[in-house]
């Protein structure tokens, strides 16, 4: 299929007005200069295609789609690479008188992001932005003729603009979904965990998302998030930090900690929590622990209650504030693990599931932290109780189970016994700790840990 056939089926528009669709595929409002450029990169795009080495690698990975989703994604970030063809195309703009470059750089109509900038810079950077906006009509031509026919979604109309569609993924404990949808500002795009098994906050956190001006566009993107979703699925975590595609677990499995720890280890998407790790959360929170914590049969998170944001359940014991601090896997209401100790098999299976683990001192810690009283008790309480039960243990044994070896080489002897009496002491010794593993940014040398 060559471009404009391309343009046309993904447009729904005429092959003969593909340079029309082209121009509204990147938010380029439609006039005399824009109708002739994006005819002139047309050609460009299919005298690119018909070399054979270039379009296989345009097509690598799902087309060229991917650098469009920089584009639109990454709104702060990297810049993708020129595509093949801008050598031709910048010498189109080397024949453009100047102020038809700026004209086309003050027609833009793309959204929210734009349109604030133009009124920002007063048009005076319309010149960039016109030279920018020829280039990215050639990702959009490449990118829409690279559109793979394996990665292409059953789409349903769902609304006047909107379509949606499902991935279904039967080992994971959801499937995918899809929204591209325009509205009188902008087009958007989605993928998200789908509601099967899923609460609904959840959900409503997408997993990849991005603007773009028209449906057709926000299609293109869409279908291109996806396929990198379901290549990633392995690896891919939820706005809760959990696997998409939870490792398989016994249901009445008892998983030592060091298989645990070991997992993690193994699989190399996990990550351990260690006691610098505790601290510096506790030291963080502040005014977060200011209120009573309860103890794990209450739920690490809390039934039925959402934080003021709407966005998930708020949290009920300084195990809980600690995996949500640190983007940790988070335990669900109704879950086992949600009201079981962290040194519990419930507890357990879930982190083993997750690929996310506590080390020994930081285990010790939370236990004696969340068991020291079964209803509310004071922030202060629980981390006395915590410290208290670090300091008696035996701390040998307790780290010839650390399959990570996160203190090889520390005296961490000095660090169980130098953790001060309240947590509102914990700011200077979590620097010297920090600093002691990164001496190269000690604020002597000029430089800080941010």
């Amino acid at each position: 299929m060559d471009v404009h056939d391309a343009i046309a089926e993904l447009t729904g528009r005429r092959r003969a007005d593909a340079a029309l669709a082209l121009c509204e595929l990147a938010g380029l409002e439609h006039t005399a200069t824009s109708s002739r450029l994006a005819q002139q990169i047309l050609e460009v795009a299919a005298a690119v295609l018909t070399d054979e080495t270039t379009a296989r690698a345009l097509r690598r990975d799902g087309g060229w789609a991917g650098a469009l989703r920089m584009l639109e994604e990454s709104w702060f970030g990297p810049l993708p690479d020129d595509p093949p063809g801008t050598t031709a195309v910048l010498a189109l703009l080397a024949d453009m008188p100047t102020q038809e470059i700026t004209a086309l750089g003050r027609r833009v109509r793309r959204g929210e992001l734009v349109e604030l900038a133009v009124q920002a810079d007063g048009g005076q950077d319309a010149e960039a932005r016109g030279e920018g906006l020829v280039v990215e009509l050639l990702h959009w031509a490449l990118a829409v003729a690279t559109r793979p026919e394996e990665t292409r979604l059953d789409w349903k109309q769902t609304g006047p603009q909107r379509r949606d569609a499902v991935i279904e993924l039967p080992d994971a404990a959801t499937d995918l979904w899809v929204r591209a949808e325009v509205d009188a500002r902008s087009g958007r795009y989605q993928v998200g965990p789908g509601p099967r098994e899923v609460p609904g906050y959840v959900h409503a956190h997408p997993l990849r998302f991005g603007r773009t001006a028209t449906l057709g566009g926000a299609v293109l993107l869409a279908e291109h998030a996806a396929a990198e979703c379901v290549a990633a699925l392995s690896t891919l975590r939820t706005w809760e930090f959990r696997l998409l595609l939870p490792r398989p677990v016994a249901a009445d499995a008892c998983p030592s900690l060091r298989e645990v720890l070991t997992a993690v280890r193994d699989d190399g998407d996990g990550r351990v929590v260690d006691l610098l790790d505790l601290a510096a959360t506790v030291r963080d929170l502040g005014d977060a622990i200011a209120e009573p914590l309860g103890g794990p049969a209450g739920g690490h998170y809390l039934v039925g209650s959402l934080d003021p944001s709407g966005t998930g359940p708020s949290l009920g014991t300084l195990t809980g504030l600690v995996v949500d601090n640190l983007n940790l896997p988070a335990t669900r209401p109704g879950e086992e693990a949600n009201t079981a100790p962290v040194d519990s098999p419930r507890y357990r299976r879930h982190l083993l599931r997750q690929r996310a683990g506590f080390d020994p001192l930081v285990e010790r810690f939370l236990v004696a932290a969340d068991a020291v009283a079964t209803g509310p008790a004071p922030a202060a309480v629980r981390y006395a109780a915590g410290r208290q039960a670090l300091q008696a243990g035996d701390l040998q044994a307790l780290l010839g189970v650390d399959a990570i070896e996160r203190y090889h080489g520390e005296d961490v002897a000095r660090w169980v016994h130098g953790l001060p009496r309240a947590p509102s002491q914990l700011g200077a010794y979590v620097n010297n700790w920090w600093y002691s593993r990164h001496p190269e940014y000690r604020p002597d040398g000029g430089h800080t840990n941010g």
